[in-house]
């Protein structure tokens, strides 16, 4: 079964058609699909308090692909209300340094499917460590927390080590 990650201590929303979305995700999840986007490289000084990242290495999913997610995470999160905030595919050595996403506050969570070893890291305060959660390989796995527009704030970066990575951002509301 998938992997949960509760960093905020709000609760995860329930997944119902974990199989489906498994299924659905694991088709963007290969070399194929990443090598026919184009790269989104960013390069500059790290900032821990930038809303976005200073240093990524990632594509953008297809925008007709992500009609498709949406109306399948309706169907897999029916107790949520939601928007979807980014629709990342990360290859081998792909990356995405700290940032905030203080421009854009509220409940989020992130879904992944990886197939090699990949990772989110997060911490409080620039003073503190990392602290790094891994993805489930050839699974799903959720990650749930709070996003502020004053601190403090919930920094966070990811690492693709190997393999491909997708990456479903979202904002939501739990209504049950």
């Amino acid at each position: 079964m998938h992997k949960e990650f509760d960093i905020s201590s709000k609760g995860i929303p329930y997944l119902a058609n974990y199989d489906l979305l498994k299924s659905s995700l694991k088709k963007f999840a290969n070399e194929e699909y990443y090598s026919g986007l184009p790269i989104n490289k960013k390069e500059g000084e790290i900032n821990p308090y930038s809303h976005q990242g200073d240093l990524s290495s990632m594509r953008f999913m297809h925008t007709s692909d992500r009609k498709e997610i949406i109306r399948l995470l309706k169907k897999c999160f029916p107790n949520i209300t939601f928007r979807l905030s980014g629709f990342f595919i990360y290859g081998p050595g792909d990356y995405l340094s700290e940032h905030t996403n203080a421009d854009d506050p509220g409940n989020t969570m992130y879904i992944t499917y990886a197939t090699g070893e990949s990772s989110f890291s997060y911490r409080f305060h620039p003073s503190e460590e990392f602290i790094k959660t891994e993805d489930a390989i050839d699974d799903i796995t959720l990650r749930t927390f709070s996003l502020k527009s004053e601190g403090p704030f919930t920094h966070h970066k990811v690492d693709c080590e190997n393999g491909y990575r997708v990456s479903i951002g979202m904002r939501y509301v739990q209504i049950k």
